[in-house]
């Protein structure tokens, strides 16, 4: 009998500091407020303003003349 005291009270002795301190609830933070710009359909200023200078390049593309062709027929 005087063994089963013996470990139930070391047991107890080597329980007791798991508990100390008592117990403290947990901090739960706020969740983060999030404000959405509504954006174009687009995306915004960037894309207008790639969508425009692509256009411009295709167009100063289409119009580019080269002088080579006026000198193709052979006369000069």
């Amino acid at each position: 009998m005087q063994k089963i005291l013996l470990s139930s009270a070391m047991i107890v002795a080597m329980a007791a500091p798991s508990f100390a301190g008592g117990y403290e609830e947990p901090v739960i933070e706020p969740a983060p407020f999030v404000v959405e710009e509504p954006v174009g359909s687009l995306g915004g200023y960037g894309a207008a303003a790639a969508l425009l200078g692509g256009a411009a390049l295709i167009a100063i593309l289409a119009s580019d003349d080269d002088d080579d062709d006026d000198d193709s027929d052979g006369t000069n």
